[in-house]
């Protein structure tokens, strides 16, 4: 051990040779330990950076488009056309088995009224709504799919009915 070069290994080996007492076991025990802590705190640092980095991209984008949530959700409420059609889109979808988000047109977005990136700065509430749109985003597809797998009791992602556990229940 003494010709690993100076560095954290080094000072956590002999840490754990050294509490180990020429244990083979216990050192590798140690050194796990040490591993799996390590990798914890990383993956802890993995998952706020990922979750400001989509909350930045999902509010510089809402923001840039005018992406407001509580557009959308007055659009859909005022108008059974609208909500019709988006609907209809989201049952075809479902039956075709889609795997994948449809894609979006510009056509479907003006709809909505969404503007072209930065046409205009929002305000007031729709900057709100933008920000509500930008959360939303955050939180990730598994969270949404989730949720309204327990709202709704369809099969969102295709899967199929989840299998009976071994012991009947």
């Amino acid at each position: 051990m003494d010709n690993l070069p100076a560095g954290n290994l080094k000072s956590v080996l002999q840490l754990a040779v050294s509490r180990a007492q020429g244990d083979v076991t216990r050192v590798e025990q140690e050194v796990a330990t040490w591993f799996d802590e390590s990798m914890d705190r990383l993956s802890g640092r993995y998952k706020r950076y990922a979750g400001y980095l989509s909350l930045g991209l999902g509010a510089i984008l809402s923001v840039g488009m005018k992406l407001d949530a509580f557009a959308v959700g007055s659009a859909l409420w005022v108008s059974p056309v609208l909500r019709d059609q988006a609907a209809a889109a989201a049952a075809a979808a479902i039956e075709k088995g889609a795997t994948t988000t449809p894609a979006i047109t510009a056509d479907v977005l003006t709809m909505f009224g969404f503007q072209s990136f930065f046409a205009s700065f929002p305000c007031g509430m729709a900057l709100l709504g933008c920000l509500v749109t930008a959360f939303a985003v955050s939180l990730g597809a598994p969270f949404w799919f989730d949720f309204l797998q327990s709202i709704v009791k369809i099969n969102v992602r295709g899967t199929g009915d989840k299998p009976a556990k071994a012991d009947g229940s």
